[in-house]
């Protein structure tokens, strides 16, 4: 059996509303074909469209490569497995990846984050993917009943989705906010969901994490794969440029 698996958080468009520099993402069975580090971008003090790019293919080491121009590798913690079905294992316990916290990760005014991903258990609110701890950005989240939620400055803002309830099967999400339109894609499918997000996103101090929220709490039971940060909302054309990736041995 064969199944795709990724991450990605994306943000901002410019000032004047260009998205052009945004790269293709394209991957092989098996294998990836990353995309090219775009030219720089236009948005103050970012170098790239994208500020991050992380994707968790390591096979040894203690960090996970950040492919971005910003060159922020994430640091492995707590016995992330890596190697394992062409993504990283999170134990649900102990292991995550750590980021730095830095300007570059708060969203303010639109956020968009793409996910591949494998559950292997369901439990409350495992963070996927956040910018989350006592102070509260943005996190994407599962939870046990199958829910899947993005949510914004500590809950005044949440996105709700109930198609989340098998283990073991690969989802591709893609939720974007423009800091008035919410979007949410899944397996390439424009989704309904319940509730709202509305305003501008608040900056924290918190660190970035994968598999959990930076509290410690919210661990993720599953593989992840290619997790991505850009500064502004993807367009139904650019959703549909995240192609599956095949992943061997499951």
């Amino acid at each position: 059996m064969t199944f795709p698996i990724r991450l990605a958080i994306l943000n901002n468009k410019d000032d004047t509303g260009n998205s052009d520099n945004v790269p293709e993402c394209g991957f092989g069975i098996g294998g990836v074909n990353p995309p090219p580090v775009p030219p720089p971008g236009t948005i103050p003090g970012v170098s790239t469209p994208y500020v991050g790019y992380w994707k968790l293919l390591e096979t040894e080491g203690s960090e996970a490569e950040d492919y971005s121009e910003n060159l922020l590798p994430m640091e492995y913690v707590g016995g992330v497995e890596l190697g394992t079905k062409n993504a990283a294992f999170f134990n649900g316990s102990s292991a995550y990846a750590l980021g730095e916290n830095t300007a570059m990760y708060d969203t303010t005014t639109a956020i968009s984050v793409v996910a591949y991903f494998r559950i292997e258990q369901l439990r409350d609110q495992a963070a996927i993917v956040s910018k989350w701890g006592v102070e509260k950005s943005w996190g994407l989240f599962h939870n046990l009943n199958g829910t899947l939620q993005f949510v914004i400055n500590g809950g005044s803002g949440i996105i709700s989705v109930d198609t989340f309830t098998d283990v073991d099967t690969v989802y591709k999400v893609i939720v974007t906010y423009d800091g008035t339109t919410t979007k949410l894609y899944v397996n390439d499918v424009s989704v309904s969901f319940t509730g709202t997000l509305s305003g501008e996103i608040q900056k924290t101090t918190e660190n970035i994490n994968i598999s959990r929220k930076n509290d410690g709490s919210a661990f993720f039971i599953g593989w992840l794969r290619d997790i991505y940060i850009y500064r502004y909302a993807l367009s139904e054309t650019e959703i549909l440029e995240f192609k599956d990736i095949e992943m061997g041995g499951v």
